[in-house]
């Protein structure tokens, strides 16, 4: 015969059968209720009954855990009937989880290793999230401090000379006769006689690079390369690139440019001077970089504070000689990827 505190309903709980493909929700709900009652559960004396909702064996269920529960599911029904049928679910889930730390304890779940790591990185996260934390949320930057970052790293904050351009390109073949070669070149000559013809307004190649140039990407753009940036390696010969950045204003045409790959000629189109990017576009990117360095050396100290206490030794020998498993390969690509 089971006695009943007066005041308190004994209510009866049933456990339903968990598949096995439930088995981690299982494991994770275990572990969620070990720490949560390590962290929540008020000790509260057996005889003393006035705010204990529900007793699970000895493990008491409180008022206050109660309306914390329902303070964190959300804002309240309207009528009483519904007050009541969510005040009941509330308590049900409370019970439930201690009926499962319950029967997680009597499993042994508190020895098992993977348990213990979870519950270890648990205690390791809230500790970091309560102390370490707070600390790093406290550190800002001044205007003063990205105004003196900015004045002393001007060349960070410079873009490079810019040319817009358009090209024709006449490819020699390696083993060309010199018989063609001089044809090729010919025909390079006769491009930019062309080209040289063209209509002022015409801003590209136009119809001249479709007729002479052999570079597919280009050739049907009037020979538009795009914008290259003067020291950034791209797809053109630097020999091609430097002779663009060399003409002095629009519409300049280059002589023949001849490398190893063939003839080219190069007409600008656009241009860009270098120029420093101002404060206002780049202040939140060095706030950004300034922040992150500030909490990185914070982080660092708060680390070494804690050493301070602790010996902590590092076995060298060990870590050079430690094998590590490669990442397992991915699936093979799809045909034509």
């Amino acid at each position: 015969m089971v006695l009943q505190p007066e005041g308190m309903t004994v209510i009866p709980f049933l456990f339903t059968r968990i598949k096995p493909s439930l088995a981690a929700c299982f494991l994770w709900l275990a572990l969620a209720s070990i720490v949560l009652s390590c962290a929540s559960t008020r000790a509260v004396d057996r005889d003393s009954t006035s705010d204990v909702v529900a007793r699970v064996e000895g493990a008491a269920i409180t008022a206050d855990q109660l309306k914390a529960k329902l303070a964190r599911s959300g804002s309240a029904p309207g009528n009483a009937d519904e007050v009541s049928e969510r005040k009941r679910l509330m308590l049900d889930e409370l019970v439930n989880a201690e009926l499962l730390h319950r029967a997680a304890k009597k499993a042994g779940f508190e020895e098992k290793p993977e348990i213990r790591e979870a519950l270890r990185n648990f205690i390791v996260s809230r500790y970091r999230e309560e102390t370490l934390a707070p600390l790093l949320s406290k550190i800002t930057i001044s205007d003063e401090e990205i105004n003196s970052y900015y004045q002393g790293r001007q060349s960070e904050f410079t873009v490079p000379p810019m040319r817009r351009g358009a090209l024709i390109e006449v490819p020699v073949p390696v083993r060309a006769t010199e018989e063609k070669k001089a044809e090729l070149l010919a025909r390079a000559e006769k491009a930019r006689a062309e080209a040289l013809g063209l209509d002022p307004d015409t801003a590209s190649f136009g119809q001249v690079a479709v007729t002479y140039s052999d570079d597919q990407a280009t050739r049907y753009r009037g020979g538009d390369m795009g914008w290259l940036s003067r020291g950034r390696p791209g797809r053109w010969d630097a020999k091609v690139e430097e002779a663009l950045f060399s003409l002095a204003h629009t519409g300049v045409i280059s002589p023949i440019i001849t490398t190893a790959h063939g003839h080219y000629l190069v007409k600008l189109v656009e241009m860009k001077e270098s120029y420093i990017r101002p404060l206002a576009e780049v202040k939140e990117r060095i706030r950004y970089q300034l922040l992150n360095k500030k909490r990185e050396a914070a982080t660092a100290a708060f680390f070494e504070g804690l050493k301070q206490s602790v010996s902590v030794t590092i076995n060298e020998e060990l870590l050079k000689t430690l094998e590590t498993s490669n990442p397992a390969p991915g699936p093979p690509a799809l045909p034509g990827r």
